[in-house]
């Protein structure tokens, strides 16, 4: 601790004097406890090294008064104004008890302003603590709303409508424990740091009126039509794109593909050289004169039969139906049409007009389905049956990882672990008494193993015996393997203890080596140190250890040598016991 106060010195400026009054704060208790370790005669290690620490301990002490000092300038949350006011009460008495001259008598006038203004002055949390004490309220508030419905989820009292419903309480449960356990030491950081004395930021200006403010333009009238034909009325009014299926069934990259088609597939030379030529009848309405026409591309040397349908085939995806030729519409067609005149147009409905698929025979349409769909189905199986094995594969490496974490855990905190560490074989002498302690008080006579049983024996024998759980039709995993998943892990000690109870008890009608083993371990737990001749107090230790690791592998060796039937049937009684009573709870831990 020590260490921790001398290290918050390089930061102290980012304290808030609520932090200061911690620090300064376990500064006092450090040199209370230094104080007395120095009536001692004989201090441990720890202890003098907390003895060297005292004067930078004291020029902490000094350094941390200084700066609660300066904080004190600023205005206090009601969280530090009680603790302002009993610093400079204390600062108040320690210097009118010394207020024997000018000096002292000044000192004390700004002691008193400063408590004046304290008392006086008052500032809000800051907005991160706000923010935690409002997370913490809420989960408060709904901790004492879903903690009863847990505990009788639990112990198998309530139920849910749905798997949803359970998965949405299980989350707003842990959420709210998350919180109320972590919540009370983020507060407490949150406190000690200093709050920003910076004025808060003005909101920004509001954008001018741009373009999203101006308003529209007023529409243009109408141009006179007095004195034109109709033709040049026609022309003048803005083109409107006709809906079709072409326009709503395809994107704009098969459009784009399809018009490319289109011009690779017409004969380009011939098609310039009639528009040169009739370019008179198609625009002899017109009273402006009509622009030169754009130059036309050069056609690359493609075969002109097999080339464009090639590609007219990939377009329009249909197999085995050939590309029509594009007809080139009269102009008495266009004149007696609804759309407006022109080359373009008709091009563009002579596409549509050809980019349509033909519908193949109803005996190929049902061929090709009833191929693919075998072919589908197929595929179906097999991907089923891929999922399958990957599901069977999966829930077994779960299971099997979900046992070893159950050995694992009731093995845990026992003595054979810490057999298991070197730590555990290297201690001094005087060490040996309070480690002997430590071994008879892990070791009882209910427990030989050195397991941390859940539950006393009495409570073992009554626990609630319901039969199993009742049966219900939900799919998923069955209740008596939930049931058994739940009971096992928790009640494995004490399964364990009583077969090796059994084990003794086998063993003593013959004089088996695991009775004199245990005999063995129980002498020495019983026999008081320094009481062999030439054997020392350590060595007792180490050999009562020693002895303890021998049980364990003898057990296991016994369990090994065990008759299958003998096997079978434990595991059955188990089974049956962990299936009959009712969910335990671990109370006691």
């Amino acid at each position: 601790m020590a260490e921790e106060v001398l290290k918050s010195l390089e930061d102290i400026e980012s304290y808030s004097f609520y932090g200061l009054w911690h620090w300064l704060s376990e500064a006092n208790d450090l040199l209370d406890q230094i104080d007395s370790i120095s009536l001692s005669k004989a201090p441990k290690t720890h202890e003098q090294l907390l003895l060297d620490q005292k004067d930078e301990l004291l020029s902490a002490q000094t350094q941390l008064r200084r700066q609660m000092g300066a904080v004190l300038e600023e205005p206090l949350t009601r969280r530090e104004r009680p603790k302002a006011e009993e610093f400079l009460e204390a600062q108040l008495r320690k210097l009118q008890s010394q207020a024997s001259n000018d000096r002292m008598a000044s000192a004390v006038q700004r002691v008193q302003a400063l408590l004046a203004k304290v008392k006086t002055s008052s500032a809000a949390e800051a907005k991160e603590v706000r923010d935690i004490e409002e997370q913490l309220k809420q989960a408060d508030a709904q901790w004492k709303e879903l903690e009863p419905i847990y505990v009788k989820w639990q112990a198998g009292r309530h139920s849910f409508k749905s798997n949803s419903d359970l998965q949405s309480f299980q989350r707003r449960y842990e959420d709210a424990k998350k919180i109320r356990a972590t919540a009370p030491e983020r507060l407490e950081a949150a406190l000690r740091r200093r709050r920003s004395t910076a004025p808060a930021e003005p909101p920004p200006p509001a954008p001018s009126a741009g373009w999203a403010a101006a308003r529209k333009a007023p529409p243009k009238a109408a141009p006179s039509n007095s004195g034109r034909g109709a033709a040049a009325v026609a022309l003048d009014q803005p083109k409107v794109k006709a809906k079709s299926s072409w326009t709503n069934g395809l994107t704009l990259a098969q459009r784009l593909r399809a018009e490319a088609a289109a011009q690779v597939r017409s004969p380009a030379p011939d098609v310039a050289k009639n528009d040169a030529d009739g370019a008179d009848d198609y625009f002899f309405w017109e009273e402006t004169v009509r622009p030169p026409p754009p130059p036309v591309l050069p056609v690359p040397p493609v075969s002109a039969e097999k080339a464009p349908q090639d590609f007219v085939t990939k377009v329009t995806k249909s197999k085995g139906v050939p590309p029509t030729a594009p007809k080139k519409a009269s102009l008495a067609s266009m004149a007696n049409g609804g759309r407006r005149w022109g080359r373009v147009e008709v091009e563009e409905s002579v596409a549509e007009s050809e980019e349509e698929p033909e519908v193949p025979p109803a005996a190929e349409r049902e061929k090709i389905f009833t191929t693919s769909a075998k072919k589908k189905s197929k595929r179906k199986k097999k991907s089923d049956a891929m999922g399958a094995e990957d599901e069977v594969e999966e829930s077994s490496a779960t299971s099997s990882k979900s046992w070893v974490l159950t050995l694992q855990a009731t093995v845990a905190h026992t003595v054979l672990e810490e057999l298991l560490r070197r730590e555990s074989w290297s201690f001094e002498e005087p060490e040996a008494r309070s480690r002997l302690a430590s071994l008879a008080e892990r070791l009882p006579w209910q427990s030989p193993l050195g397991f941390l049983l859940p539950f006393s024996w009495s409570s073992f024998l009554a626990l609630d015996v319901d039969g199993g759980p009742k049966r219900r039709s939900r799919r998923g995993e069955s209740d008596a393997l939930l049931r058994l998943r739940h009971n096992v892990p928790r009640l494995l000690p004490l399964y364990l203890t009583l077969v090796f109870g059994l084990l003794i008890l086998h063993a003593l009608s013959h004089f088996g080596l695991l009775m004199w083993i245990m005999a063995l371990q129980t002498a020495l737990l019983l026999l008081p140190l320094d009481q062999l001749p030439n054997f020392k107090a350590s060595a007792q230790v180490q050999a009562l250890q020693a002895v303890h690791l021998l049980l364990w592998i003898f057990f296991v060796r016994s369990l090994w040598q065990m008759h299958v039937l003998i096997k079978v049937s434990c595991v059955a009684l188990v089974v049956g016991h962990a299936y009959s009573v009712s969910e335990v709870v671990k109370d006691d831990q």
